[in-house]
């Protein structure tokens, strides 16, 4: 019986939990990215959970199961998990935006006279009546007129 993934959690800090079911009594043995991090025996009705800790990585990474045939070779789970890269944190000089408009040419402020006049259409002018006192607009009117 090949081996197959019920769950598979994997925490921003590595922590896995990976359950599944197999042949009872079975060790399964689990690869991620084709070096193995772990094997479990699977208990009398052929489930198994492992708690593992996995390496944070900024490519995708696979898991798969496999468990040893009495003949030799290995006997593959027909699914594989794959592990969505870490994200990236952000730079510093992102996240300050003063820098960032330091960096962008100061221009001269267009006057509504000098760009002409925009009109807002009739679909945002019952938007705009539609509005209360704390900017807040009436939706189901504006489903209504969908």
């Amino acid at each position: 019986m090949r081996p197959r993934f019920d769950l598979v959690r994997v925490e921003p800090d590595g922590s896995a939990t990976i359950a599944g079911r197999g042949q009872p009594d079975t060790e399964i043995v689990t690869e991620l990215d084709g070096q193995e991090i772990g094997r479990v025996t699977a208990t009398s009705d052929g489930s198994f959970v492992q708690f593992l800790s996995l390496p944070i990585a900024q490519v995708p990474q696979m898991i798969r199961l496999w468990v040893a045939l009495p003949e030799g070779g290995r006997l593959y789970a027909l699914e594989d998990a794959i592990l969505a890269p870490a994200p990236v944190a952000e730079t510093s000089a992102a996240a300050d935006p003063q820098e960032v408009l330091s960096s962008v040419p100061a221009e001269s402020p267009v006057t509504a006279q000098e760009a002409g006049e925009v009109s807002l259409g009739k679909d945002a002018e019952q938007v705009a009546a539609q509005t209360d006192d704390n900017g807040k607009t009436d939706q189901s009117a504006n489903l209504a007129a969908w």
